[in-house]
């Protein structure tokens, strides 16, 4: 059964089915003797012609003098049912009906303040009490016309019953208080008027209030001090606050909706609507520190503007409207915006949320407009950046992504931001998945070991270390899109595969980045390329350094061909290049207690080192003289099993060391050369080397010749000094 079917039955058994039809065919017009100022309803020669009125009679009670009158209703026929009733002081005086036992019933209208008069002081006052009850099987009007002044008031366990609608301030000024009892409203319940100019003021302090639809219109106040708008179970009103409207509210629940354009005055400590609460005024809607309001059902959708620095709790809580014209605006300046359970969810529609101050706590997060992160704290299980103007922008606070957690793209994004600036706590099982769009991860980031990034399409950049201050622990999968690291990181692992791409970007000098991961992975068409700059493969101490150099010789032999693995785009623009790769135990030497440093990053000696460094570098130290060319003398034309490695002077990744890796070096060679033999050189090293320093372009030839001719003691070469890898 819908709402609207149970407030007629309940109506149906408070207003009796037999009231139309016990009227006469023919109803009279009966009106108060005004000579009795004060009388009983029930006493004939109270009424002018000395008869009470009947079923089916209109009731006048009305004067248009400045004397104050009062009748109290006294019904003895209890099935008596009234056509119409009218209360009308004309003039200076009051016209007070009092309601304190029995049972009024009028089939139509209930008017009070009803005349062409001119305005008067006088009110027409209706006062309910007791455990009367008062059935309007029409329209309830106070303040029918300009410059009329009608009040109603009920309280204790009386009842009131409206089928149409009830108008306060319906074009003069009216007051309906309602300290208790019930008030039941079938149609709507109008506080002033939309274009009339009336003046209506509800104040509920106590019992309930129940109406179809609750409408708060310019020049009307509903001011709600306790009791309760609506009832779980049939009576859920809608209640909008029109333009110029004004709800006040101190205490009290609201079952039903709310939607605001108007104004919405939070003086109480707390605000709960079981309905929702929709914000659509032009005037922002503003919620002080120290209030709390509650938004159920429907949950909270801000269309225009709001701001708050108290607690809001929501359901749901949507922000913007779906026009595009209707962009929402919510300021959080402090305090704490939450979701009420953990199905709640925040969709940002259209518009910009700034958190400022502060707690935003909700389990799922849908963006498809902007999200700025000033400062405060963020707390979320599930955040998707959707449409192409979603973004969430951090630039301070803190970012905490629960356990289990799940941050991401919809796959469709094209132009979508996730830009983390702050503090970025991942939690356990926490995962980010970018598919689309672009990430940027800054600021200070700590994932748990379990947490991980997944790239599969879009642009990600770590502009910081994933490390934060603590141990690397962020395992970093690349199927697809672009990842570029800005700044040297800590991995606990990367693997890229498919089409996964990652960048360590330049900077200004070489190996001013060191990439340090425990595993890597390259496998498909992945490629990481390294620039200017360094690797670090702090492996698990179960895997032997001897095993990596030939996947690494690989890696690196594959993507200097411009193919997938390992690369530096950097040497591929300059054929004096490469990425020279060795064990750390090999080039590096270490304290007492194992200790060394590489580039400025901590490794030990089972750690295997590549970096962008001069064709010949063998030791990795930066130039390339006498002590690498030992390295390649000792181990010319040699054939090990697993082939030949940088440090043993193979500078072109084919697993020898022959002639070419010779001429490799001698192009970058930065020393006096040898005048006599290099202890442990093998094979036809002594007859390459002239072959090879020759082949070298002037100066360097003449002089490399010299040297292979005994002459190099009065001779010396002309240093080619090229110190570091530009």
């Amino acid at each position: 059964m819908t709402p609207t079917a149970r407030r007629r039955r309940w109506l149906a058994a408070v207003t009796p089915a037999c009231m139309a039809a016990a009227l006469p065919a023919v109803a009279g017009t009966v009106s108060w003797n005004n000579a009795v100022t004060s009388g009983n309803w029930a006493g004939a020669d109270n009424w002018v012609g000395g008869t009470r009125p009947a079923a089916g009679d209109d009731v006048s009670l009305a004067a248009a003098d400045s004397i104050s009158r009062t009748v109290t209703f006294a019904n003895p026929d209890p099935a008596l049912a009234l056509n119409s009733l009218l209360v009308e002081a004309g003039g200076g005086g009051n016209f007070a009906l009092v309601v304190g036992q029995d049972t009024l019933r009028v089939a139509a209208d209930f008017t009070l303040g009803w005349s062409a008069a001119p305005p008067h002081a006088g009110r027409a006052v209706v006062a309910q009490s007791g455990a009367s009850a008062v059935h309007v099987g029409g329209n309830l009007a106070l303040a029918s016309d300009p410059g009329r002044r009608a009040e109603y008031t009920i309280a204790n366990a009386a009842t009131l019953s409206v089928g149409g609608d009830l108008r306060v301030g319906d074009r003069g000024r009216g007051t309906f208080a309602q300290a208790g009892g019930t008030n039941v409203v079938a149609g709507t319940l109008h506080v002033g008027h939309p274009t009339a100019g009336g003046v209506g003021e509800y104040t509920l302090a106590g019992g309930s209030l129940r109406a179809g639809t609750v409408r708060v219109h310019a020049g009307g106040t509903l001011t709600v001090t306790g009791g309760r708008v609506g009832e779980d179970t049939g009576f859920a009103p809608t209640l909008v606050v029109h333009n110029a409207g004004t709800l006040a509210h101190t205490a009290g629940q609201f079952v039903g909706r709310v939607i605001n354009t108007g104004m919405i005055q939070f003086n109480g400590p707390s605000f709960e609507l079981r309905g929702g609460l929709v914000q659509q005024s032009a005037t922002t809607l503003d919620l002080p520190a120290t209030r709390f309001l509650r938004a159920s059902g429907a949950g909270l959708h801000v269309v225009t503007g709001m701001t708050s620095s108290g607690t809001v709790s929501a359901s749901q809580f949507m922000l913007g409207g779906f026009a595009p014209d209707a962009p929402g605006t919510y300021v959080q300046n402090g305090g704490q915006v939450a979701g009420s359970g953990n199905a709640s969810q925040f969709s940002l529609i259209r518009g910009t949320y700034t958190l400022n101050a502060g707690r935003f706590e909700f389990p799922a997060v849908d963006l498809a407009g902007t999200f700025t992160h000033a400062a405060g704290t963020v707390s979320l299980h599930t955040l998707r950046v959707g449409g192409n103007n979603g973004k969430y922008l951090q630039t301070g606070g803190v970012l905490n992504v629960a356990p289990e957690g799940a941050v991401g793209f919809d796959s469709t994004v094209s132009l979508g931001l996730l830009d983390l600036g702050g503090t970025t706590n991942w939690g356990p099982g926490a995962r980010l998945t970018v598919s689309g769009g672009t990430a940027v991860l800054g600021g200070l980031q700590s994932w748990h070991p379990t947490a991980a990034l997944v790239v599969t399409g879009g642009r990600v950049t770590l502009a910081t270390d994933a490390a934060g201050t603590g141990a690397a622990h962020l395992d970093l999968t690349l199927t697809g899109g672009q990842t570029r690291f800005a700044a040297t990181q800590h991995l606990a692992s990367l693997a890229a595969n498919n089409v996964g791409h990652a960048v360590l970007e330049p900077g200004p000098t070489p190996g001013g980045k060191v990439l340090v991961t425990k595993r890597l992975t390259l496998g498909g068409s992945a490629r990481l390329d390294l620039t200017n700059n360094a690797l670090v493969l702090d492996h698990e101490p179960t895997a032997s350094p001897g095993d990596l150099l030939a996947p690494i010789r690989a890696a690196i032999a594959s993507g200097r061909g411009g193919g997938p693995g390992l690369a530096s785009s950097t040497a591929a623009a300059d054929p004096s290049k490469a990425l020279g790769y060795a064990r750390a135990s090999e080039v590096l030497t270490f304290g007492p207690g194992g200790d060394a440093t590489f580039l400025g990053q901590a490794v030990d000696a089972s750690s295997v080192l590549v970096r962008y460094t001069l064709a010949g570098d063998a030791n990795l130290d930066g130039g390339v003289d006498f002590a690498d060319l030992v390295r390649l003398a000792q181990n010319y034309d040699a054939a090990p099993a697993n082939g030949s490695t940088w440090f043993n002077g193979d500078f072109t990744y084919d697993g020898v060391v022959d002639f070419n890796d010779l001429v490799r070096l001698a192009q970058n060679y930065d020393a006096a050369l040898p005048t006599g033999p290099i202890p442990g050189m093998r094979g036809n090293f002594a007859t390459d080397l002239d072959a090879a320093f020759a082949s070298v372009p002037e100066p360097s030839a003449p002089v490399a010749l010299l040297a292979a001719c005994g002459l190099a003691g009065s001779a010396r070469r002309h240093r080619r000094r090229a110190a570091a890898a530009r």
